[in-house]
């Protein structure tokens, strides 16, 4: 082999190198990708299930204001109502 031959035969090693790490380093990326996908979904998962659980306890709270408001609001119209009856 001349010297020609064997730049060249060096050079195709070197790009073939090159290639190899580009691809593994694109296959790390993939998984990494994948690995941060499922982390994401893991968070929001997490974050929805609490905002969820924050929202059913406000509701709940609602709830009880809205029947205790609903209990006094009934029983001062019974109130007024046997005051009303009781003028007759």
């Amino acid at each position: 082999m001349n010297e020609k031959d064997l730049t060249q035969k060096q050079n195709s090693i070197e790009l073939l190198e090159k290639q190899r790490a580009i691809e593994m380093l694109e296959k790390q990326n993939v998984i990494y990708t994948i690995a941060l996908d499922q982390i994401w979904d893991n968070l929001y998962d997490e974050e929805k299930d609490r905002l969820e659980w924050a929202w059913e306890q406000m509701e709940s709270e609602l709830n009880k204001l809205q029947n205790e408001n609903t209990g006094r609001v009934l029983k001062r119209l019974f109130d007024q109502w046997g005051d009303d009856n009781r003028k007759d």
